[in-house]
C-alpha cells in the first residue's frame, strides 16, 4: 500500500503533477468491475489501490456487516509466509483501537502514493467517513454495470436473487449513491463496465483526467505491478504475478478457465444474453424507476434489449441453417 514502491512493485514512470493527498473511492454494486479497474489504476505511480479497506478487521465494527474479515491483501494471504508489505501486522495492530476516522487517516498518511484508492464499494462506508470529518480532497468513481448483467451474476451463490429483486437492489444502490454524493457535494465520475472492458484505454484516460494526473500506459499492462488490494473479485487477479488458484473462493473456481483465455480489452461479459429468460428480462424492466436510474448512469436499456433479441435471432438462424458462428457486435455499447 503506501509502503515503499519497492514493496508494491511500483516503478518510477511519468512524473505526476503536483497534487495534494487524495482519498478516491470506487463505489459500485458487486460484479461491477471495480476490482479490475482498481488493479489497472494501481499500476499508475500516483495511485495505491488498497482494495476493500472496510473488510479489514481493524474497521469491522458494524454488526450487520457479514463479509469475511481480512488481515491483509487477498494475494499475500495465499503465500506461504503470508506477510503483506502493504498491510503489515504492526500497522493493523496500531490502528485497531482507533475510531474509524482516525484509523483511516493513519492509512492515508502511510500511503506513499499521493492517491489512496479505496475499493470498498459501499456508499455508506464513504458517508460515514465523510460525515466524521474526511471531507476534503475526496472524489468518487462510480463503477456501473447494466442491471441485466448484475441480475445474472446475482443468480448464483448462497443467497441468489430473483430477477425482480436484483433489479430493485441495483436501482436502490445507485439511487442511494447518486443522492448521497449530490447531498454532500462530492465530485464523481461514472465508468461503465461494458465500455471499460471493450476499450480500457479511453476509460482509464478519463479517470486520470478526473484525478488530475497524467495518463500512464503502464496501466494497460497493470499485471506487471503486483496488487496488494484487500478482498475483491478473485477473477480480477488472474494476471497478477503473485496469483495462485488458492486466491479464488470455492464458488469462484470457474473463473480460472473462464477468464484465462480472455484478453484485457476487446470483449464484454454477455452471459446475461443467453443466461436470462425473457420472463426474467421483463421482470427486471418492470422495476419502477429502474430505467430512470439507468439513464442517469448513461445507459439506454432499450438498446441492450434490442441487441439481445438480435443476437438470439442470429444464433437461432445459424442453428437452423448450420452457418458458422460469427462474432457478435455487442461490444460497441450505446450510452444514453
Amino acid at each position: 500500500m503506501s509502503v515503499e514502491k519497492r514493496a508494491t512493485g511500483k516503478t518510477a514512470a511519468a512524473k505526476p503533477r503536483q497534487i495534494g493527498r487524495q482519498a478516491v473511492f470506487l463505489i459500485g454494486t458487486y460484479f461491477s468491475g471495480s476490482t479490475l479497474l482498481g488493479n489497472c489504476l494501481n499500476a499508475h505511480p500516483s495511485i495505491f489501490f488498497a482494495g476493500e479497506i472496510d473488510r479489514l478487521e481493524a474497521f469491522r465494527r458494524e454488526p450487520d456487516w457479514t463479509h469475511q474479515r481480512e488481515r491483509g491483501c487477498r494475494l499475500c494471504s495465499t503465500q506461504a509466509e503470508a506477510i503483506c508489505p502493504a498491510w503489515p501486522s504492526e500497522l493493523l495492530e496500531k490502528i485497531r483501537p482507533l475510531d474509524d476516522i482516525s484509523a483511516y487517516r493513519a492509512v492515508i498518511e502511510r500511503t506513499e502514493a499521493p492517491i489512496l484508492l479505496d475499493g470498498s464499494k459501499r456508499i455508506d462506508w464513504l458517508n460515514s467517513l465523510y460525515d466524521s470529518g474526511l471531507n476534503s480532497n475526496i472524489k468518487v468513481i462510480i463503477c456501473a454495470r447494466t442491471p441485466f448483467s448484475f441480475a445474472k451474476s446475482s443468480d448464483g451463490g448462497a443467497q441468489p436473487l430473483r430477477p425482480i429483486e436484483a433489479g430493485a437492489s441495483w436501482r436502490d444502490f445507485y439511487l442511494h449513491t447518486l443522492r448521497s454524493l449530490a447531498g454532500r457535494g462530492i465530485p464523481s465520475l461514472i465508468v461503465r463496465y461494458e465500455e471499460f472492458a471493450f476499450k480500457p484505454e479511453p476509460s482509464i484516460q478519463r479517470v486520470c483526467d478526473f484525478l488530475n494526473i497524467p495518463f500512464d500506459p503502464v496501466t494497460l499492462n497493470y499485471w506487471r505491478v503486483p496488487s496488494h488490494a484487500v478482498g475483491g473479485n478473485g477473477g480480477a487477479y488472474l494476471r497478477d504475478p503473485n496469483f495462485t488458484p488458492s486466491a479464488l473462493d470455492k464458488d469462484e473456481k470457474w473463473k480460472l478457465d473462464y477468464f484465462s483465455n480472455k484478453p484485457f480489452g476487446g470483449w464484454i461479459e454477455d452471459k446475461w444474453i443467453h443466461g436470462l429468460t425473457d420472463a426474467a428480462v421483463r421482470q427486471i424492466m418492470s422495476v419502477p424507476m429502474l430505467n430512470d436510474v439507468a439513464s442517469l448512469l448513461g445507459y439506454d436499456l432499450a438498446w441492450f434489449m434490442g441487441e439481445r433479441m438480435r443476437i438470439q435471432m442470429e444464433d437461432e438462424l445459424r442453428r437452423t441453417t448450420h452457418v458458422p458462428s460469427a462474432p457478435n457486435c455487442t461490444a460497441e455499447v450505446k450510452a444514453g
